[in-house]
């Protein structure tokens, strides 16, 4: 019975490396013609800065990191001022700065302003913010001040690790939870008709002062302390705005507040 060749292909660099055998290849003979893969982005180590004043949370975050993506080559500072004395040959090879903070309205110009920093001392950097913000105002001047990715602390560690990857490659990260919520509220808001208040819906003086407070992000005893009242009345005072205003927690009330005040939806009823 006549043995049927076989058609191969072969390429030019690798015919002097094979030895081909006589005659017709059997089916049974193979002939390895494999290239070395090139390697691929995702197997390149990801330079990656940590800045955190609090020795031990920088360290157990950066190991924590590190055990689920090994391939995060992490560098540590202890403030922005170090990032930016640091030799240029040292971040040089970072893409990504993890900025850890505790977010506070009442110092939110000093954050931002610490982004803006960075993003001087090392334009090629993406900065990402670890901190827990709760109004989305804020995180939007975030990313206007060069933020491009935020990570809350209620985040897993897995989630973490893909944002620094997907700011690393272009992209941008906010909290889908976030994002959801606030388009929502808005989309609620936007449909609702643009009508004055029905006398119920109005708000005494002091409510408007308390809520004015709580859109600033202060505590209840400072806000006693300034409005001269009771701790206890302060919280009868937020308790009614928050029914009234269907918020279910502090952030939302503000958010809401804050968004009627730009609509001019609020009217201000004396006490």
């Amino acid at each position: 019975m006549t043995t049927i060749a076989q058609p191969r292909l072969v390429s030019a660099a690798n015919l002097e490396a094979t030895e081909l055998p006589d005659g017709p290849i059997p089916v049974s003979t193979s002939i390895s013609l494999d290239r070395q893969a090139s390697p691929s982005p995702n197997d390149q180590p990801l330079e990656v800065a940590i800045i955190d004043d609090r020795p031990l949370l920088c360290d157990c975050f950066g190991r924590s990191l590190a055990a689920v993506e090994p391939r995060l080559n992490l560098k540590y500072f202890v403030d922005v001022e170090a990032f930016e004395a640091a030799p240029a040959e040292q971040k040089s090879d970072v893409r990504v700065v993890l900025l850890c903070m505790i977010w506070s309205k009442s110092r939110a110009d000093v954050l931002l302003s610490q982004i803006t920093r960075l993003k001087s001392a090392d334009p090629s950097a993406d900065v990402i913010v670890v901190s827990d913000i709760d109004d989305l105002d804020d995180v939007l001047k975030a990313i206007e001040h060069g933020m491009r990715g935020y990570i809350p602390t209620s985040d897993r560690l897995a989630v973490a690790v893909k944002a620094i990857q997907l700011v690393a490659a272009g992209g941008v990260y906010i909290p889908p939870s976030l994002l959801v919520w606030s388009g929502r509220l808005i989309k609620e808001m936007s449909q609702a008709p643009k009508q004055q208040p029905q006398a119920e819906d109005a708000f005494t003086s002091r409510q408007m002062a308390v809520l004015e407070a709580v859109r600033r992000g202060k505590a209840n005893k400072m806000i006693a302390y300034e409005l001269n009242m009771c701790e206890s009345t302060v919280k009868v005072h937020i308790r009614n705005v928050m029914k009234k205003l269907k918020a279910k927690n502090r952030t939302e009330l503000a958010f809401i507040f804050n968004n009627k005040m730009q609509q001019d939806l609020i009217v201000n009823k004396s006490q």
